[in-house]
């Protein structure tokens, strides 16, 4: 303990290290400054400028490549779903049976906006029902010499409606009515404002006529709800009449009725504001 007493207390002489010490921790920090990266200091200033326009092109291309592959699954997509003006699309084609009947699609028709159909900001009583374009569907109208069994629920639903006309044969018929009694009640007084039904003349859809058959509409100004001014929603449900239209009870994805559509009437103070 003495010793290393005595040892702390020397004072510090610098002449007493050796040159060839200091040269060998010299030598040492000269190892470890190699084995360091390069650092680029300037950042890309200190590449060279050929080697700059490498990694720019290089870029560019991998860009173009991704770019132009994603347009191409994009164009080959589109060809295989919609088709173009002289082909039909391959769904069409390929697997007939998995559109094989139309359905319904209910909108409001704002009369103050041009007679335009909207789902949001309706406000009106007018409602517009178009029928789903489908490619080689030809519908195969009800006519007099049915059977009365076979018409028994379209006549039953175009009374409720108010249409006492006999059975065309040029016509693709739509009913409407509530889904639930309570519905049904709140609908009493519907009026149909144009003819109650499609023409078959205009079909199959081909595909290049957008202003494909007007539509059917409805006025809901006298029914119940309206005349109430309730603030409450109606289901209506609505139906296309053709001997190759299957009406069952069971429902698509709990919603959309076979042959048909359901839309939820949503009436604030009279109107319809919005269709769900």
């Amino acid at each position: 303990m003495s010793q290393r007493k005595l040892i702390e207390k020397q004072p510090y002489n610098p002449s007493s290290i050796s040159y060839g010490s200091i040269q060998s921790l010299y030598s040492h920090d000269d190892e470890k400054t190699k084995d360091k990266p390069q650092l680029l200091n300037g950042g890309l200033r200190d590449r060279p400028i050929l080697s700059l326009i490498r990694i720019i092109l290089v870029a560019a291309t991998w860009w173009i490549f991704v770019a132009g592959f994603s347009c191409l699954c994009f164009l080959l997509m589109t060809r295989v779903m919609y088709g173009s003006d002289t082909t039909q699309p391959y769904f069409v084609l390929e697997y007939p049976g998995i559109l094989h009947q139309p359905g319904l699609n209910i909108r409001c028709r704002n009369i103050i906006k041009d007679n335009e159909d909207v789902n949001f900001g309706c406000d009106s009583n007018q409602l517009s029902i178009r029928i789903n374009k489908m490619f080689n569907w030809m519908p195969e109208p009800f006519t007099r010499e049915d059977d009365p069994a076979v018409t028994a629920n379209m006549k039953e639903d175009m009374k409720e409606m108010g249409m006492t006309s006999p059975v065309s044969d040029s016509l693709v018929y739509v009913t409407c009515n509530g889904r639930k009694q309570v519905d049904k009640e709140n609908l009493q007084g519907m009026k149909m404002t144009s003819l109650p039904g499609f023409p078959i003349g205009g079909f199959p859809w081909l595909g290049k006529n957008e202003s494909w058959l007007e539509p059917v509409t409805l006025d809901l100004g006298s029914t119940l709800v309206a005349k109430r001014k309730n603030n409450t929603q109606v289901y209506m449900e609505c139906r296309a009449w053709a001997k190759n239209i299957q009406h069952k009870e069971r429902v698509v994805d709990k919603k959309i009725p076979n042959g048909g559509g359901l839309a939820v009437l949503c009436f604030y103070g009279g109107k319809i504001y919005k269709i769900g």
